[in-house]
């Protein structure tokens, strides 16, 4: 489990810009929680069983969740952002695939 609560502070050290990450964070989740709990069970009865319907949602929210994953994924080599020096460990492969 991450501590989302704890992230802002890691991402900035300006109390300002923490309180608006936060904020933002706050407003679009409540709104997106609604949704999801009121269209659920509207994409379920969509279906004439029920056990598909299921199924449905879960491939559905699970593709969302990955097109999620994927915009967020971390600046490729040559970018301007700063990065870490190396540890001298490498990665363990697993931790390498969902970036590909």
């Amino acid at each position: 489990m991450s501590p989302y609560y704890a992230l802002t502070s890691e991402l900035t050290d300006d109390y300002d810009e923490r309180s608006s990450l936060t904020t933002v964070r706050m407003v679009m989740s409540v709104p997106a929680f609604l949704v999801g709990a009121a269209l659920t069970p509207v994409i379920v009865g969509l279906f004439a069983l029920q056990r598909t319907g299921w199924a449905f949602v879960g491939i559905l929210y699970g593709v969302l969740l990955r097109g999620c994953a994927a915009s967020s994924r971390p600046p490729v080599s040559g970018s301007t952002k700063r990065r870490l020096p190396p540890s001298g460990v490498k990665p363990r492969r697993s931790n390498r695939l969902p970036w590909r």
